[in-house]
């Protein structure tokens, strides 16, 4: 009882997954079963019990097990018009890494590490709770559950003070906690003992667990093998695990977590500290140096030899994007990168198609804006559209611009900042100007630019190569305003061809007792991912082989070829431990330059300033 909640929460953590239940309803119950509150209770209850009551049973020679039925659960059971009730203070604990809740304040349960929001509160009139308090904790709207806090006092929506849940103890509810822990003991058994008695064929099995975002679909794939049937990041990446599950002769199966990208890397910290880490992880190239830097990473190299991956077959970009401090630490999965999506009726309504029926882009800072201008002073619509609400496309942009110039944001030595330059200043300035001018909605969140570009309301949406494959399946829809579309490598306005990217890559988490078994099946299944790169190229996102770019089959897929070069000038940002601090501070002081606004020069000032903070806490 004195020990609080937010103490727990690691041991926890680490039990949970040592019996390999996380996303699981007993992940949820089985810590619940026996709370310390609920012994208190009925421990107190008990001892208030008269003695004459058990003498008087055992005269008449009831045991224990008639005599707790008969008198101390009846003693438990409330009348029929004066029921006893128990009362247990409504709290919503503030846990680590509980999340921003929505319009209506949600319940927020987090067991063994599994974070889930709950339905919203409404009245419940289940037949044991007594009409005068069918009415349960309604909460204050849009609060933000702050870290390490005793407890978060409910408020209802009247400005009533702390409500109380009422729990009326009859046989029903007994006999539904019983089955309640029935139900959790079969859960345990099924996910944890049952399955480990089968066996993969003659060979011994091997259980892999995987770290991954991209959504979840395991339903709709559910033993799903042919990955011609896959569709999208989720759909193809389920069927390669069910492919890789279902012909590997090694014995491994891999258990996929799909995790929230917004919560993911927060989820693979938290592995790590309660030191259950998974087999297999997904991770950006940006976040690679920060865990390799820290050991945290095995080294690859010598074992994807060994397994018979040719290393001389991955794209240059692919291939540097995983070396860090000249080990490898990743195997590459894709070129992840920023693209121009085009409305080819909207360009050719503006003039801008050329006779072989190809959008004409620009060349020059000066021609984008004089483009941009036929686009609106024609078609009455915008240029571009561009995420700028807290959104890091237009950071990519600009870095992609200062890139072109041959800048830098991080010095070559990776120690030092130089931001407020002459080339920042020029990227920053063009872009700026794009909003000022009205040739880009500075309204628009990451929905808010893909639907005016899905809408026909924007010739040209900046965004990535994940997203192809959705827009042309959006293009052959009735009812669709996008009508004819493409994709093309980001234009180089300035000397240097550049493009923003920041790839997937595949990593093996240090595990804290090594097992050779289950390497090998590691190793095993990023051996497979890599032989069958061209099936994930069917989401957009560029291969890392070069003989897969320059397959037929590969370019046969509709728009590759548009944009397949952006595989040889794909540029990614500094391998810097700390590199989601620093983009969460470019975020922050370049989307103010339009939502402040402010002048260029100041905003390049402030961030110099924020990013170098970040460089000196890190370097000391």
């Amino acid at each position: 009882m004195m020990v609080p909640e937010q103490a727990v929460f690691l041991p926890l953590h680490s039990m949970i997954a040592s019996w390999d239940l996380h996303n699981t309803y007993a992940a949820l119950v089985a810590p619940r079963v026996a709370g310390p509150f609920g012994v208190l209770l009925m421990a107190q209850f008990f001892k208030a019990v008269p003695r004459e009551l058990e003498e008087a049973a055992e005269l008449d020679h009831a045991g224990r097990f008639k005599t707790f039925p008969d008198h101390h659960a009846a003693a438990l059971a409330p009348r029929t018009h004066d029921a006893r009730h128990f009362y247990i203070s409504c709290r919503l604990e503030r846990l680590p890494l509980a999340p921003r809740l929505g319009d209506r304040l949600q319940d927020v349960y987090d067991y063994g590490g599994l974070i889930l929001p709950a339905r919203e509160f409404r009245p419940i009139r289940e037949p044991w709770i007594p009409h005068g308090h069918r009415r349960l904790c309604q909460f204050a709207d849009g609060d933000r559950l702050p870290l390490f806090s005793a407890s978060y006092r409910a408020r209802h929506r009247d400005g009533a003070g702390e409500v109380a849940l009422v729990l009326n103890l009859r046989k029903r509810t007994m006999i539904g906690a019983a089955l309640l822990v029935a139900i959790t003991v079969a859960s345990v058994w099924a996910k944890y003992g049952a399955s480990h008695q089968e066996a993969h064929g003659d060979t011994q099995r091997i259980d892999l667990i995987l770290y991954r975002f991209f959504g979840g679909c395991s339903d709709q794939y559910s033993g799903v093998t042919d990955l011609s049937q896959a569709v999208g990041e989720c759909g193809v990446m389920q069927v390669l695990t069910n492919a890789f599950n279902a012909t590997n002769n090694v014995g491994a199966v891999v258990h996929t977590q799909s995790i929230e990208w917004s919560a993911y890397y927060d989820r693979l910290s938290a592995a790590y500290t309660a030191r259950h880490p998974p087999t297999v992880a997904i991770m950006n190239q940006s976040a690679l140096p920060r865990f390799a830097n820290t050991g945290l990473l095995l080294p690859l190299r010598q074992d994807l030899l060994a397994a018979g991956v040719p290393l001389d077959d991955f794209v240059p970009a692919a291939l540097d994007g995983v070396i860090v401090n000249g080990e490898m630490y990743a195997l590459p999965f894709d070129i992840h990168a920023q693209l121009w999506h085009i409305n080819l009726d909207l360009m050719a309504d503006a003039g801008l198609m050329n006779e072989r029926g190809e959008a004409i882009l620009p060349t020059s800072p000066e021609e984008l804006l004089t483009h941009a201008k036929q686009v609106r002073d024609r078609t009455g619509h915008a240029y571009l559209a561009i995420p700028a609400q807290t959104d890091p496309m237009p950071i990519w942009t600009f870095q992609t611009w200062v890139w072109q110039q041959g800048s830098r944001i991080i010095a070559s030595d990776l120690q030092s900042v130089q931001i407020d330059t002459a080339p920042a200043r020029r990227a920053l300035g063009l872009l700026q100007g794009l909003y000022e001018k009205g040739y880009a909605d500075r309204s628009h969140d990451y929905a808010g630019a893909e639907q005016a570009f899905l809408n026909g309301e924007a010739a040209i949406l900046i965004n990535g190569t994940w997203v192809v494959d959705g827009y042309l399946a959006q293009a052959q829809r009735s009812g669709v305003k996008l009508k004819r579309y493409t994709a093309r490598t980001v234009p180089t306005l300035f000397d240097k061809a550049s493009a923003w990217t920041d790839s997937h890559v595949w990593v093996l988490p240090r595990p804290e007792q090594p097992n050779v078994d289950t390497h090998q099946g590691a190793i095993a299944f990023l051996k497979f991912l890599f032989e069958h790169n061209a099936y994930w190229a069917k989401t957009g996102h560029l291969p890392i082989r070069r003989s897969t770019l320059a397959s037929r089959a590969f370019q046969s897929l509709p728009r590759r070829t548009a944009y397949m070069d952006t595989a040889a000038i794909a540029h990614a940002a500094a391998p810097v431990d700390n590199h989601r601090a620093i983009y969460d501070a470019l975020i922050q002081e370049i989307n103010a330059t339009w939502l402040l606004p402010r002048s260029a020069q100041e905003t390049l000032q402030q961030a110099q300033g924020h990013v170098e903070l970040i460089f000196q806490r890190t370097l000391r």
